[in-house]
């Protein structure tokens, strides 16, 4: 659009220098046109409303400079030609007579009219076209006004108002009156340089070379493609006369149209088109408050953007920070899983070592058991047979050899002591607890015979004395027990001053004695029922006490070969 408004800048800079003349091109008006036209079709097609005063009104202006342009280019023809003027002037006097307007070639309104002249009705050639466009552009001026003075003065009070049918007649009626107009000014322009040539020569035009070759060559250019006729017509003479008969005819209908009110004010206002300007201005107060508002949003989105970049920020702190503890635990991790794979394989060693005790330990417990099952089952024989021996026995034998036996301490206890066997197969005699009731075989035999003995040389005492004597008897026996117990210990503490320690519960005098147990943690369900104390380099010097836990069995069993203390 920029190129096209620059041409027209170009015609009216010529324009203010009074440098127009035929010369001059106007194929840049002529496509600046072409495209605003195009440029209206396309952008302003659907246009709902169509201003009709305004419309008419740029028609008639339109119309008077076309007509304008005729009349003189007509005129600059019959002047090229050295035709005389006075038939242009008798046919605009007689269109003007005949329209009721002024005579004259010229457009203005304040000329005189003079009597109607004699006009020879047979003009032929080129004068007499040239009488027929000066008659026409008369008549369409006269008509022009009168259509503009049938104008409304305020046409926003009283606009006009017609069909779009009758603007495609006005618009049809411009472009045949443009395309007469510019053949014309072609015809003229060719007939200039054609005159320019032949005045080298002293040649004058004559009008039957116009007519033949330049309102031929204009006619093919502007009006028609088509300019062959009947033989003997002028064909451009034809043409034109056409082209002004339907324009003639065009504007007479809404000259017509206007003196009879048809197009008048009816009463119905039309809604006002609001101008591209100003519809152009509201978009961009539009535009303008929608860029406010986005620029509000992109400072609240770039104040947002800040803080994210400091939360990012601190957030890039807190992970380096985090990087750094993170390979400190690390290092932490693998110094401390290198530690604990070392305790792993110390504890793996002293758990292997622990295993390899136990087993030695239930070895020898087994052992030990075996031997204690083995005497006691000796024992249970023999008790098996001293209880057959004393079946054999009265009663009445038995208490004459208890009463009759003597008391020996010192050599005969009461108690034979057993046999532990150890790992080492080494046995150490234990002494048991005197005042026991088993007796050897030996005693029995020794008391049997007694009992023979007394029972062959005297007689029973009688009951009474039998109860007194026995009474008597279990008493010394007793006092004698406590004696020998005593002198037992007495004994044991001269012979193994090592081996008794007075405890709360019992002291084991035997080394052998140790290896009966086995050495356990105890758990934190087991209970302490008795304090053993082992005698020993260890135990003197050691100011800690060793728990060992036992099941009521494998107490019993220790019982059984402990010395009791007094």
């Amino acid at each position: 659009m920029a190129s096209q408004e620059q041409s027209i800048d170009r015609l009216l800079e010529l324009t203010k220098k009074d440098q127009l003349d035929e010369n001059t091109s106007l194929e840049p008006l002529k496509t600046s046109l072409t495209y605003f036209v195009q440029l209206k079709t396309v952008h302003f097609a659907n246009e709902p409303v169509i201003n009709c005063t305004t419309r008419l009104c740029e028609f008639t202006r339109c119309t008077l400079a076309s007509v304008d342009a005729l009349a003189t280019d007509s005129t600059a023809l019959c002047i090229l030609t050295g035709q005389p003027l006075e038939p242009l002037e008798a046919a605009a006097s007689e269109a003007s007579v005949s329209a009721g307007g002024p005579m004259g070639l010229s457009s203005t309104p304040a000329a005189e009219p003079a009597e109607k002249p004699k006009t020879d009705s047979k003009l032929t050639g080129l004068i007499g076209l040239l009488a027929e466009v000066v008659r026409f552009s008369t008549s369409m001026r006269i008509t022009a006004r009168r259509i503009r003075r049938r104008l409304p003065a305020d046409s926003t009070s009283q606009p006009l108002s017609f069909s779009t049918e009758v603007a495609g007649i006005l618009e049809k009626a411009l472009e045949s009156l443009n395309a007469v107009v510019g053949a014309l000014r072609d015809a003229t322009r060719l007939t200039a340089q054609l005159a320019a040539r032949q005045a080298e020569d002293n040649i004058d035009v004559k009008p039957s070379v116009v007519m033949s070759n330049c309102l031929v060559e204009s006619c093919k250019e502007n009006l028609t493609s088509d300019v062959s006729g009947k033989a003997g017509a002028t064909v451009p003479d034809v043409v034109f006369r056409n082209y002004l008969t339907q324009i003639r005819e065009l504007v007479s209908k809404i000259a017509v149209a206007m003196e009879n009110g048809e197009y008048d004010f009816d009463g119905t206002k039309q809604t006002k088109p609001q101008e591209p300007v100003q519809l152009r201005a509201t978009a961009y107060k539009q535009a303008q408050a929608d860029l406010e508002g986005c620029r509000t949003k992109m400072e609240l989105k770039d104040e947002e953007v800040r803080e994210l970049q400091m939360a990012l920020k601190a957030r890039a702190n807190e992970l380096s920070e985090m990087s750094v503890r993170v390979g400190l635990a690390e290092k932490r991790l693998e110094n401390a899983g290198k530690g604990n794979e070392d305790k792993i394989s110390r504890l793996e060693q002293r758990l292997e070592q622990l295993d390899a005790q136990q087993k030695r330990m239930e070895r020898e417990h087994e052992q030990a058991i075996d031997s204690l099952h083995a005497e006691m089952e000796e024992l249970e024989r023999e008790k098996l047979d001293l209880k057959e021996k004393l079946k054999t026995l009265s009663k009445k034998a038995l208490l004459e050899g208890l009463i009759k036996a003597p008391i020996v301490a010192a050599t005969t206890p009461a108690r034979q002591s057993s046999i532990v066997p150890t790992k080492d197969s080494l046995t150490d005699v234990a002494p048991t607890t005197p005042g026991g009731t088993r007796l050897t075989s030996r005693d029995a035999a020794f008391l049997t015979c007694e009992y023979g003995e007394a029972t062959s040389s005297r007689q029973l005492p009688s009951a009474p004395s039998q109860l007194a004597r026995q009474a008597e008897y279990v008493i010394k026996l007793k006092n004698d027990l406590e004696q020998i117990q005593r002198n037992a210990l007495e004994a044991v503490k001269r012979d193994h001053p090592e081996a008794f320690v007075r405890t709360d519960f019992a002291n084991f005098p035997l080394s052998s004695i140790k290896k009966v147990l086995v050495a356990a943690t105890p758990a934190q369900k087991d209970q302490l029922v008795a304090r053993i104390l082992f005698p020993g380099a260890q135990i003197k010097t050691s100011s800690t006490s060793t728990p060992i836990a036992l099941t009521p069995s494998q107490l019993q069993n220790v019982h059984m070969h402990v010395l009791v203390s007094s």
